[in-house]
């Protein structure tokens, strides 16, 4: 799955395979500091 593909799906339209997918991908360690520095700009 490419994940900028699912960023710009309708959370209705995806698949549970795919909303499982981005809850994986959202869970992990880096991606939360990406989002904390992003949000202090």
């Amino acid at each position: 799955m490419i994940l900028e593909e699912l960023l710009g799906k309708p959370v209705w339209r995806m698949t549970g395979e795919e909303l499982l997918f981005l809850v994986h991908y959202g869970s992990q360690p880096s991606n939360i500091t990406t989002e904390a520095s992003a949000y202090k700009e």
